[in-house]
């Protein structure tokens, strides 16, 4: 009963949203390849999922701790954090191809400009790799801690978490032409080529 006797009940919905378990610590998710692709951290896994069923049709072993997860036109590409490697998963076959060494503490992985860029955490480097040979072409120094990387509008852009700074990476010279600082209020300002005050 609730105030002044008036009786009260609970609706409770008759369709529960459905949950997909993967069996571990979820991290990276991508759409590509015609599927979902989802990292799992602890069991050094990737899931697949068919977005049309919502079933994970594969669990496929990886390098240890995976974390990012990004797609090419014909692969999956993995950065797995604690032995410093990357994954390559053909779509097709569901296996892992090839497993190339990058810097220490790869975490965020992303496509664009016919290659993979991938930023290693504790080298403060992105790592640029030629999808086609599948090895290292280039290792670029950005700020402190590089995190998240992004291919967007022309350029790489990477987020160096203990500097609150933006690199940007000219992926034609593999240069970074850019740094954009983000002052306390969140307010940004750019140093680099153009400005004369190139960091």
């Amino acid at each position: 009963m609730g105030r002044n006797g008036e009786s009260r009940r609970t609706l409770r919905s008759r369709h529960q949203p459905p949950t997909i378990s993967v069996g571990g610590y979820s991290d990276g998710l991508v759409s590509g390849c015609g599927a979902l692709w989802i990292a799992a951290w602890n069991t050094d896994t990737v899931s697949r999922i068919d977005p049309a069923t919502g079933a994970v049709t594969d669990t496929i072993g990886v390098g240890q701790s995976p974390f990012g997860v990004a797609c090419s036109a014909d692969a999956v590409w993995v950065t797995n954090t604690a032995d410093g490697t990357v994954s390559r998963i053909d779509p097709a076959t569901r296996t892992v191809t090839d497993t190339i060494g990058v810097g220490r503490g790869p975490f965020g992985v992303a496509c664009g400009a016919d290659a993979v860029w991938v930023t290693n955490t504790a080298d403060g480097t992105v790592s640029r790799i030629d999808p086609a040979t599948r090895t290292v072409t280039d290792t670029i120094s950005v700020g402190r801690n590089p995190y998240g990387v992004e291919f967007a509008l022309g350029s790489v852009w990477v987020t160096n978490l203990s500097d609150g700074a933006v690199s940007r990476i000219d992926p034609a010279s593999r240069l970074v032409t850019e740094t954009i600082d983000l002052d306390a209020e969140g307010v940004a300002s750019a140093s680099g080529v153009g400005s004369g005050t190139a960091r």
